[in-house]
């Protein structure tokens, strides 16, 4: 299996605990990396998401949402860009 099924079917936290060890070791060092170096890309995602601002774990569900929906062809009722989809996946890894 590659990434495209780990995606789809949805590893994480809830259901993976060597996943949840990684999240919850890797954490802090993740989000303060996200929020140094995208704040720019965190207020255009919480401009998507309605909101002033949007924290980290916030936005990687949105991206997660995001990217599953490009996946399966899902129309969106935002005007989201391609960059926007690239910016997202960069999240995600």
């Amino acid at each position: 299996m590659g990434a495209d099924d780990d995606f789809i079917l949805n590893l994480n936290s809830d259901n993976c605990p060597a996943f949840k060890k990684a999240v919850d070791t890797n954490w802090a060092s993740f989000e303060n990396s996200v929020q140094s170096n995208n704040k720019d890309f965190l207020t255009t995602l919480a401009g998507y998401y309605g909101q002033p601002t949007i924290d980290v774990k916030t936005s990687l569900s949105f991206c997660q949402y995001i990217k599953w929906a490009d996946l399966h062809n899902v129309a969106l009722t935002f005007a989201f860009t391609n960059d926007d989809v690239t910016k997202c996946d960069a999240l995600n890894t």
